[in-house]
């Protein structure tokens, strides 16, 4: 853009088209061809005329254009940044998570000293099923509360636990916050006896292995009252047989 400006009266009138009043100088504006996506340059006015210059007609229309078609893409751009937020914030809100969940089976059972168990963990919510497990809160165990393999088989102490019981958690490997427990009883087995009723013996027949003949369903000692070689009177004579197991660990009397 060219610009060319002189003094005038305020009252004289030009005779130029493209030429208008100002007060004190005017503006008459010679515009080249040029692109119109870009804006025209407008040389600065010497400083005692900046204070009154003016835009000429055509920098006024390419600015126009200018803003129309900014104003025309701007819903555009408002409608893309929007979804792009709105998606953002409802993928943010609303999507959820899998739950980890973690199951145990057997939940509870009871055990003799050194009976094994096999223990399944089922885990829900990731790909990820793995579990690690532990025997009151020591992973794997040891052999005063029982040990427990990778692959969930519990052996129970030799002895009974402190408080006759144990807690087993298996315990997710993708987060460590979520398990789950099995109880295990540990407990002194007690000895089944069978005994059939003995048939009667003459008067005067001392009592032997025919008649105390009792069977157990673990090794240890039968003492019977009245004890063998005994002679009884005549009538009807309670018999009694009372263990001592072999190893008192495993069994009570």
């Amino acid at each position: 853009m060219h610009t060319f400006s002189f003094p005038i009266r305020s009252q004289e009138k030009s005779s130029l088209s493209s030429t208008r009043h100002c007060n004190p100088t005017i503006l008459i504006c010679s515009e080249p061809a040029r692109d119109w996506h870009k804006p025209a340059r407008r040389d600065r006015a010497p400083a005692s005329q900046s204070s009154s210059q003016t835009h000429c007609p055509a920098e006024r229309s390419q600015w126009k254009r200018l803003a129309i078609i900014l104003l025309a893409g701007l819903p555009l751009c408002l409608a893309i940044a929007g979804c792009s937020s709105y998606t953002k914030l409802n993928g943010a809100n609303t999507s959820t998570q899998p739950t980890v969940a973690v199951s145990i089976s057997p939940n509870s059972a009871t055990l003799l000293p050194g009976q094994q168990l096999q223990l399944t963990a089922t885990v829900s919510g990731t790909s990820n099923e793995l579990v690690s497990w532990e025997v009151n809160g020591v992973e794997g165990g040891n052999s005063v509360i029982g040990t427990i393999s990778p692959s969930g088989i519990y052996l129970a102490p030799a002895t009974v636990p402190t408080g006759g019981s144990v807690n087993i958690d298996a315990v997710s490997v993708t987060d460590a916050s979520i398990s789950a427990t099995a109880s295990i009883t540990v407990n002194q087995g007690i000895p089944v006896i069978t005994w059939a009723n003995p048939a009667s013996i003459p008067y005067g027949t001392a009592l032997g292995a025919t008649q105390l003949n009792a069977a157990s369903s673990t090794p240890g000692t039968l003492t019977y009252t009245p004890a063998a070689g005994a002679t009884l009177s005549a009538g009807t004579h309670p018999l009694s047989v009372r263990q001592n197991s072999a190893d008192n660990t495993y069994y009570t009397t």
